[in-house]
């Protein structure tokens, strides 16, 4: 099975930000995600396995 990290890496690289002030948020000040938070994070998390999984075209 081919690993497209590069992919991966592209999607990381683009949402490390948002992902850094959720998690900053929650450590500091202890936000909390409501649903769609959580949705949104089901949707992130299953666009990298999709794409470590089956590859995807160059970005």
């Amino acid at each position: 099975m081919r690993v497209a990290w590069r992919s991966v890496a592209w999607l990381w690289q683009n949402t490390l930000p948002d992902t850094t002030g959720a998690l900053l948020a929650w450590v500091l000040f202890g936000e909390r995600l409501g649903p769609l938070g959580l949705f949104g994070a089901a949707l992130l998390l299953g666009a990298m396995a999709v794409l470590a999984l089956r590859g995807s075209a160059t970005p």
